[in-house]
């Protein structure tokens, strides 16, 4: 697989922020959804560094969004980050009947 472009990049960090306009702030079990939303956004941007020891801060969950953000950057995967956040996307009404 190719790596994306820096236009494409720049394109799903921008649907990343969108993503807050609809993921609640906070999960059922308490995460912080929008916090994860913004690791995805700083990975991408190569804010993030996974061999500095700051890594082992980043709780299992967290480092999962940022490998799958910096795993779809490198063309290893199709699914974008902000893909991921769908199922909470609120459904549209269904019209007449």
């Amino acid at each position: 697989m190719i790596a994306q472009t820096p236009s494409e990049i720049n394109a799903e960090i921008n649907a990343l922020e969108a993503c807050k306009s609809y993921v609640p702030r906070f999960s059922f079990f308490g995460d912080d959804n929008h916090k994860g939303i913004d690791l995805q956004i700083e990975a991408l941007r190569g804010e993030i560094d996974v061999t500095a020891d700051e890594w082992n801060d980043f709780s299992t969950d967290e480092q999962t969004l940022i490998l799958d953000a910096m795993n779809w950057q490198e063309g290893g995967v199709d699914e974008s980050p902000s893909s991921g956040w769908n199922y909470l996307k609120p459904k549209a009404a269904k019209s007449g009947a």
